[in-house]
This record gives C-alpha cells, structure tokens and sequence, in this order.
C-alpha cells in the first residue's frame, strides 16, 4: 500500500532485514535462545536472591516464629526445576535459533539443564538447613 500511494521507486531503498516477516523470525529466535539457556539464568538468579533472603529472613521468621526461609528455597527449587525443564525441552528442537548448527544449541540447552539441576539441589539444600536449624539460632 505504501509503495503504491508513493511511487514504485520510493522503497527501493528499504532493506529486506527491516521489513517485518525477517523481524519477527528475530524474535522467536531471540526467545529460543532465551528458553535455551533458562535453566542456567534462572538458577543463578534464584540462587542468589535465596541466598540473600537466607542473610534477611531468620530475624523474621525468629520474630514471627514463621518459615519464610524454607517457603522461599521451596519456591525457587520449584522455579528452576521448571525453567531447567525448559531447556531440556528445547534441546530437542530440531530447528536452532540464528541458524547456527543444532548440535550447539542442543549442547547449550543441555548444560543450561543440568546447571538448572544442580542449582536447584543447592537451593533444596538451603530449604533444608533452615528447616533444621531453629531460626533463632540462626
């Protein structure tokens, strides 16, 4: 329509990767790879703001004989375990993003998962020693 309502000679300058079908192909790529390294992104993220919940919340849980400590490990072990499922799932694609070969984002998808894992054993395992250790030991 805009080339028609201007002149045939007007878009001749537009290059093809501004036009929308190339973009929005960008952008599922973008999110595989974004759901290819979950696991690993979110695993890091919630191990840390677990363990800097774990520096805060004893005073709270000592002062409100509450178990906001054990909540929030149970809760991140439930968020990585399911973003490391995620990655899992993506390297079973057939088709990986940029048009890179599959066996790198297979092999990317993979460790992200297994990091997943682990970072989620990590956080059961903080769950676990608050739930043993009285908050007011803490």
């Amino acid at each position: 329509l805009f080339r028609s309502l201007c002149g045939a000679d007007v878009a001749s300058y537009l290059r093809l990767h501004l036009l929308a079908g190339t973009l929005m192909i960008r952008l599922s790529d973008t999110m595989a790879s974004f759901l290819a390294w979950a696991g690993l992104l979110a695993g890091v993220a919630v191990w840390a703001a677990n363990t800097q919940w774990g520096q805060i919340a004893p005073y709270l849980d000592c002062q409100t004989r509450s178990s906001w400590a054990e909540l929030a490990s149970l809760c991140g072990v439930a968020i990585v375990a399911a973003m490391s499922f995620v990655s899992w799932q993506m390297s079973r694609w057939q088709t990986a993003p940029h048009d890179d070969p599959p066996k790198t984002w297979r092999m990317i998808a993979l460790v992200s998962a297994a990091s997943g894992v682990i970072f989620a054993f990590a956080l059961a395992m903080q769950g676990l020693a608050a739930l043993v250790i009285d908050a007011c030991a803490r």
